[in-house]
């Protein structure tokens, strides 16, 4: 956008591009709009990955607890990691069923901060409780929470936790300042690995 700008030679202040872009960014998130135009054509967005269920099994098999914790809402989810797991799935199985803990809408990297209450998610009536969550019950979805009360309720010591994330601000610093190991999936450096 700048370079248009610049080429057509207008006077501009680069502030009130980013925050134009800021807000159609959040627009789309925050509307719901990007998750269905992803979920109307997974093929075209979402990238299958045949090893995902293998290195799943393979990590609950030697014992490891998985959560996944995401800003995103269970409907998107859900119909991402469907997607995902079809191919390698049985009929009967669930991809909830590989997690410990599943947790949406977490409102990452306030997450790692606040103080904000778990609510459990009824995923048939797509509605929020309101009792209190002190335990985290199988094959239940979480929305919202904080770090603290996550680690209250799990009893899961920092080094003990490794936490994969594909954004380098809400994924690796929070995690990283509970003493969480962390590693980054980010696509874009399969090019940097390349080049070198």
């Amino acid at each position: 956008m700048v370079q248009h700008f610049v080429d057509a030679k207008l006077d501009f202040d680069a502030s009130y591009i980013y925050q134009d872009v800021d807000y159609a960014i959040q627009h789309v998130h925050q509307s719901g709009l990007v998750h269905k135009g992803i979920l109307s054509d997974p093929d075209r967005y979402i990238v299958k990955n045949g090893q995902l269920l293998r290195f799943l099994k393979m990590l609950k098999e030697k014992g490891k607890n998985l959560f996944l914790l995401t800003n995103s809402p269970y409907n998107f989810v859900d119909g991402g990691m469907r997607f995902m797991l079809e191919d390698s799935l049985g009929l009967r199985e669930s991809w909830r069923e590989l997690f410990d803990v599943v947790i949406a809408k977490a409102n990452k990297p306030n997450f790692y901060t606040s103080e904000h209450p778990f609510r459990c998610y009824d995923v048939e009536k797509d509605t929020l409780a309101y009792s209190k969550v002190d335990a985290f019950l199988p094959n239940k979805i979480y929305y919202h929470g904080c770090l603290k009360s996550f680690l209250n309720i799990t009893k899961w010591k920092g080094p003990e936790v490794m936490y994969f994330g594909d954004h380098l601000f809400s994924d690796l610093r929070g995690p990283s300042k509970a003493g969480w190991r962390t590693a980054a999936i980010i696509q874009e450096l399969e090019e940097c690995e390349e080049i070198m």
